[in-house]
């Protein structure tokens, strides 16, 4: 008998067993393998200025900005239309940086008034409020 024999594993005469007992081991060494990866991927963030944080949840009606929005563009607004109604444009927040959205024309809807997109200011920041059509009073 040689030193291998003895740690020969005996052979299977259930197919069943033999397959169940590759999967459990090819199961083991991904959960070892995706683990070491998880583990490799840790990421150290710099010291720097703080960014502009958009605060989210259930207890802010909408996203909350700490930075004011800049001075709306000059646009020359373009001349009455029969029909339609100037949507000014506006400035967007993306979450790290401010973006200009230009005007539109909107089809009129009779029995309403549009409101235009705004930056509301209060003690906790700038909040955006979008345009949209408000019914009439009667």
């Amino acid at each position: 008998m040689s030193t291998f024999d003895k740690f020969a594993i005996p052979p299977f005469r259930n197919g069943f067993l033999l397959r169940g007992a590759v999967l459990g081991i090819a199961t083991a060494a991904l959960v070892l393998t995706l683990t070491g990866i998880a583990a490799a991927a840790i990421v150290v963030r710099r010291p720097g200025p703080h960014l502009p944080v958009m605060l989210t949840g259930p207890y802010v009606a909408r996203p909350v900005v700490w930075i004011a929005p800049p001075m709306p563009r000059v646009v020359v607004v373009p001349a009455p239309r029969p029909g339609w109604i100037w949507s000014p444009g506006y400035w967007s927040w993306t979450g790290a940086a401010y973006v200009w959205t230009n005007g539109v024309w909107l089809t009129e809807r009779p029995g309403f008034i549009y409101a235009p997109s705004r930056w509301d200011h209060f003690a906790g920041g700038w909040r955006f409020i979008p345009g949209g059509w408000i019914r009439r009073p009667l």
